[in-house]
């Protein structure tokens, strides 16, 4: 009957691995045991990291990929989280090191994952490379400063009006030669 109507069969859609699925992502997808250690890594974290899966997998996250300064902090956090003492867990931002020493500032988004009898076993982190993101705003935070410090100090009054002609900026040195005060 299907063929009567023009349909054509339904196509049986192939068998995907969990893993393969979860490498498509864009994002890192880490989990860690309880003793810190990487369990599961996807293919976007080995390739931010610019480390073969059987290099990160088994290593201590803290002591092998995030920066010295952070280790211990970090790694305490961790441990609190597994014994259920932070119940705030969802967003942290901390850099990573790759394998070349540089550091990428990473968001991540965190669940705990427990055992059937309900305890904590590790966590299941999705972590979003944001180190670009940061440096842009940074970069524009520095130019704005630059820019308020050149108005501030021109010796001519700046000023924008808008569609309704309000005044919506005055500024500058040239303020003072009038003696009016914005």
């Amino acid at each position: 009957m299907e063929e009567e109507r023009g349909d054509k069969p339904t196509q049986e859609l192939p068998q995907i691995s969990l893993e393969k699925l979860l490498d498509t992502t864009t994002d890192i997808l880490l989990i860690l045991n309880s003793q810190g250690e990487v369990s599961f890594i996807n293919q976007k974290g080995c390739e931010l990291l610019d480390y073969a899966k059987n290099e990160i997998l088994g290593k201590n996250w803290f002591e092998c990929f995030l920066p010295k300064r952070l280790r211990k902090k970090v790694s305490n956090v961790f441990k609190s989280l597994i014994k259920g003492e932070i119940r705030k867990y969802h967003l942290y931002v901390n850099p990573i090191l790759t394998r070349n020493k540089e550091e990428r500032l990473i968001e991540w988004h965190n669940s705990l994952i427990r055992d059937r009898q309900g305890q904590i076993i590790g966590t299941l982190s999705s972590g979003m490379d944001v180190t670009e993101q940061r440096r842009t705003q940074e970069d524009l935070q520095k130019r704005e400063s630059y820019l308020q410090a050149i108005i501030m100090s021109a010796p001519i009054i700046i000023f924008n009006l808008d569609r309704k002609g309000r005044l919506t900026l005055l500024e500058g040195k040239g303020l003072d030669q009038l003696k009016i005060k914005p």
